[in-house]
């Protein structure tokens, strides 16, 4: 095929172009302060998971003392009644001695609750603790990630700019080659990863350096100043012009 060789030019510079914005993109992809990011996104995540489980386990121990609160409230209450009966029925043996022991079981009832009720605390104590921990670690790594994504804006804002830059020659580039040649450009760029264009050297391909039959030259040669490379599909530059 004959290609005119201000679009062969125009293409040399457009693949130039493409390379720079491929590798831009990549270095975009791997800054590390992107990384650092994304690392202290999914650490802030997790810690808010377990932060949410701490206030589950928070909010069921404080229910728990609630309700111990609550019963102890109401036996101490009873326990006032009781006593109040007992004195109220001096010289009645029967009933002084069924309300002692009625009394008995409400103070053991309440002894009981208040050994739950120092485990409860304890556990509240704990939690209180792991609260600390939780805290302070997410205000670790919110700095990490203030930091980190700062330096990612300025950096990949650089970075974002000069791939703008680029795109821009490039679409102004590609408005002045006939649409025929640019789709052949587009169509063998998609083939083959981004760079469509290699030079013959020494009757070999440029970009994959596989040799070419010196009769086969020959015959592209005749044919006009581009060739398909039998072997990676590229658009082979014949000789220059």
């Amino acid at each position: 095929m004959r290609i005119d060789s201000e679009v062969l030019a125009a293409f040399l510079h457009m693949q130039e172009l493409d390379v720079q914005i491929i590798r831009a993109e990549k270095q975009l992809q791997e800054l590390p302060e992107r990384k650092a990011v994304a690392d202290a996104m999914a650490k802030r995540r997790a810690v808010a998971a377990k932060a949410e489980q701490v206030e589950k386990l928070a909010a069921k121990a404080e229910d728990k003392l609630a309700r111990i609160t609550e019963e102890d409230d109401g036996l101490a209450g009873k326990a006032r009644r009781i006593q109040d009966e007992i004195e109220q029925a001096q010289g009645d043996f029967r009933t002084v001695d069924a309300r002692t022991k009625e009394l008995t079981g409400v103070q053991e009832r309440r002894d009981a609750l208040e050994e739950d009720m120092r485990a409860v605390d304890a556990e509240l104590e704990k939690i209180k603790a792991v609260r600390a921990q939780i805290a302070a670690a997410m205000e670790q790594i919110e700095g990490v990630e203030r930091n980190a994504g700062a330096a990612f804006a300025q950096k990949g804002g650089e970075l974002k700019q000069r791939i703008a830059d680029m795109q821009a020659k490039r679409k102004a580039m590609a408005q002045r080659v006939p649409a025929d040649d640019m789709k052949l450009y587009e169509r063998t760029a998609a083939a083959t990863a981004g760079v469509p264009l290699a030079l013959l050297v020494e009757e070999r391909c440029g970009a994959c350096r596989t040799p070419i039959e010196h009769g086969r030259v020959v015959d592209m040669r005749s044919q006009g100043n581009v060739a398909t490379c039998p072997n990676c599909g590229r658009l082979l530059i014949l000789q220059a012009h």
